[in-house]
């Protein structure tokens, strides 16, 4: 009886020490879970909704690799490229980048990103080689395009429905239609030739597409594309403000009805869509000639992975893979008004976002501005401060842009 006693105390026991154990293991293995999970911190410099639509596809990203998660830190655009070099002064940078296509030659220069290459198979052929260029670095894929953009004519096609007008295709249709629409109430056409980028980026269009080039350009072709940007301000078409106005306060502008033309893109079409009562149509930027090809900059975000650990740039990796996968491609670029790098992506865009459909040929034929290398920003000073020495009436075209080429020949 005894015997019995000790036994029927012996099982409980027993099965309370199997339990116990079973408890703990999987406490530690609970444990190891969570110490097996990769941080990365990502930096972008978006605002407002397009910092929602990306931190919504992070979200995503993170609930199918429960193993990594995403720290996301938007930074304003200004402060971007200043706060990245700080931090590879002190090789504290961020574990993935989400930055301007012009930036990555210049970081890649400093040896910061690692090639990517070095990470796994880039799928080269399934990227627009325009597009995939934005990314390169001495023959090198540095970054993959997140979406591509690029600049056309938009106009309001109320205006020109009532005034019998079809839009313009060159340079005399331009300044013709903003004549006969320019009034008191409203600008013939607006643009940016603001002293930044934007200054350039709206210009280059004009300049690219009739033969002229950093490397020429104080070229016949160059003042001839310089003295036409100006004769629109000379002639009363566009209003003298355009010397300081950004690409958002002309699309502004537009929006609010006080111009029948502007030189815009692509992803301002989620905001002209949500005008009221506003029917725009858009347009290949004008030529000198009719059927000259356009060549316009390839404007958009890259996704670049800074130089780590071997751990941190395998899961960046993961990331950057899944976001550029087809799926991804499409709805975030189609919220965010603009193009796929992925030919595949763009193609099921362009059939299915009617709007999207004309920058379709205009990226094929885009041109990228990191292809100039890390001193694109240089290039780009040169040439905006030629615009605008120019446009105030400071110089003549062809002074400002012998100046300019005064600058870019010193540039090394």
């Amino acid at each position: 009886m005894k015997r019995t006693i000790i036994k029927s105390l012996y099982v409980p026991f027993l099965l309370t020490v199997v339990l116990a154990l079973f408890v703990a293991g999987c406490s530690s293995q609970s444990s190891t879970k969570k110490d097996d999970v990769i941080t990365l911190n990502l930096v972008d410099y978006y605002a407002g909704w397009q910092a929602d639509l990306l931190t919504t596809s992070i979200n995503q990203f993170m609930e199918s690799h429960q193993n990594i998660k995403i720290i996301q830190n938007s930074v304003p655009y200004s402060s971007f490229m200043p706060k990245l070099e700080q931090q590879i002064a002190t090789k504290s940078l961020p574990d993935i980048l989400l930055m301007d296509n012009t930036d990555v030659p210049k970081l890649a220069a400093t040896g910061a990103l690692e090639p990517l290459s070095n990470l796994g198979d880039v799928p080269k052929n399934d990227y627009m080689e325009a597009a995939l260029s934005t990314g390169m670095y001495k023959d090198k894929i540095y970054a993959l395009p997140s979406g591509i953009n690029t600049l056309s004519l938009i106009y309001n096609k109320k205006i020109f429905q009532e005034a019998g007008m079809e839009p313009p295709a060159t340079w005399d249709d331009v300044i013709a239609a903003a004549k006969k629409l320019n009034s008191d109430k409203m600008h013939g056409i607006i643009f940016s030739a603001i002293n930044n980028e934007e200054g350039s980026w709206q210009f280059l269009p004009i300049l690219w597409s009739n033969g002229g080039d950093f490397s020429s350009i104080d070229s016949p072709q160059s003042v001839e594309a310089l003295e036409f940007w100006v004769s629109l301000v000379k002639e009363g078409v566009a209003p003298k403000q355009v010397l300081n106005w950004s690409q958002d306060d002309t699309v502004q502008q537009f929006i609010d009805g006080k111009a029948a033309m502007m030189i815009g893109g692509s992803w301002e079409t989620p905001a002209l869509n949500q005008a009221e009562g506003l029917e725009y149509g858009q347009v290949p930027m004008p030529t000198k000639e009719p059927g000259i090809k356009v060549i316009g900059p390839l404007g958009g975000e890259a996704w670049a992975i800074p130089s780590s650990s071997d751990e941190k740039m395998k899961a960046a990796w993961t990331f950057v893979n899944w976001i550029q996968g087809k799926d991804q491609q499409i709805k975030l670029n189609v919220d965010m008004g603009q193009l796929s790098g992925l030919t595949s992506a763009t193609e099921q865009i362009v059939q299915e976002v009617s709007y999207l459909q004309i920058y379709s040929d205009l990226v094929k034929n885009g041109r990228a501005r990191s292809s100039y290398g890390p001193n694109y920003p240089q290039l780009s000073k040169a040439l905006w401060t030629a615009i605008q020495s120019a446009m105030t009436g400071m110089q003549t075209p062809q002074q400002a842009l012998q100046e300019a080429k005064k600058s870019i020949d010193q540039i090394k």
